[in-house]
């Protein structure tokens, strides 16, 4: 099964008021998470009453979870236990063992939940396996959904009918330019939604622009990567700088700041030779590159701006934040001085 196919039909189970004793959620969409845990926290409640929900994490021990699955609060209908990135793969054997055979005769009046973020299955190769491992054999014992970043069509769709649910629109590109900002991420996503349709509601409907979004959401790295790297090839050196100092307060990491700006000229320049080719496909080129979807609207700009744009600026732009990137992690200078004395050198480059 398909891992949108997966979410679809946990969205079908639970509206038929199919209830499982047992969750297993992963992956990258926190906000889909979320969501579906209250969606079964309410399909508890029509059927049994309130529960008591449990939250565990780090705190979490066999006698705590024993605990909660056997000892309901006065008054209580019945339990909900989240545990939140719990590897019970890491108890003692006899722990572990003892949790494992508690799931397989859980009472009826009790649910458990467990959810792991995108961070868990992060890391080097081996830690990678052994976790995927885990989940594999969890996963035998429970309801598995993972819930991957949305498709950007899907995401789209969705931007589109909570705003209309508000009275408000928006074109494509304002949309498009949203998402670009909030990374493709449905949490931050809904956050500036809500925002817009306050700012831009009005009697009888009001209308979202490019201007509208790029006043009240906050922008995610990639966006402020995106407007620095646009200032640089217009020679507008102190927007761009701007832009820098807002990175630098929202408290970003130099290099990953210095990184990401080497992507994005790397980007700038496959649009470049795509349009060079004849190519002006978005998604050809986002597929022939192995670009991120999320970066949708950037590419698309950037094949608008290729045919002005010198391709050995871009080149010298890569290799310029190649070097800062070294010296950043080699030296002890301020890294951002040293991003900025990069940002410089590309100003300053003549053809």
């Amino acid at each position: 099964m398909k891992k949108e196919d997966a979410v679809a039909a946990l969205r079908r189970e639970l509206k038929a008021g199919h209830l499982k004793s047992v969750y297993l959620f992963y992956g990258e969409e926190e906000y889909l998470k979320r969501h579906y845990i209250g969606e079964i926290i309410g399909l508890f409640e029509s059927r049994f009453g309130a529960p008591d929900v449990v939250t565990m994490g780090e705190d979490f021990s066999r006698d705590a979870f024993e605990d909660a699955v056997e000892t309901l609060p006065m008054g209580a209908s019945g339990r909900v236990i989240v545990l939140q990135g719990v590897e019970i793969a890491l108890l003692q054997k006899a722990d572990a063992a003892a949790v494992m055979e508690l799931l397989e005769r859980l009472p009826q009046e009790v649910v458990v939940i467990f959810t792991y973020d995108d961070a868990y299955l992060a890391g080097d190769f081996e830690r990678k396996k052994k976790r995927e491992a885990r989940l594999r054999e969890l996963s035998k014992r429970c309801y598995t959904v993972e819930f991957p970043v949305q498709s950007h069509a899907s995401l789209m769709n969705w931007a589109g009918r909570r705003l209309a649910a508000a009275g408000v629109t928006a074109d494509e590109e304002a949309l498009d330019y949203l998402l670009s900002r909030c990374d493709n991420k449905m949490t931050a996503l809904a956050g500036e939604l809500e925002k817009l349709a306050v700012l831009c509601g009005a009697p009888g409907g009001g209308r979202v622009t490019r201007a509208d979004v790029q006043s009240v959401a906050m922008p995610a790295l990639a966006a402020d990567i995106y407007e620095i790297v646009s200032c640089m090839t217009q020679r507008d050196y102190a927007g761009a700088l701007r832009r820098l100092d807002a990175c630098r307060k929202n408290r970003e990491n130099p290099v990953a700041v210095t990184a990401a700006l080497g992507t994005a000229f790397c980007e700038l320049l496959f649009a470049k030779a795509a349009a060079d080719a004849g190519k002006t496909d978005v998604e050809a080129v986002l597929s022939d590159f192995k670009i991120r979807p999320s970066k949708r609207y950037f590419i698309r700009q950037y094949l608008r701006a290729a045919p002005g744009m010198d391709r050995n600026y871009a080149q010298m732009a890569v290799r310029v934040l190649a070097e800062v990137d070294i010296l950043q992690k080699s030296s002890a200078a301020d890294p951002w001085l040293l991003l900025e004395q990069g940002m410089e050198r590309i100003h300053a480059w003549k053809s």
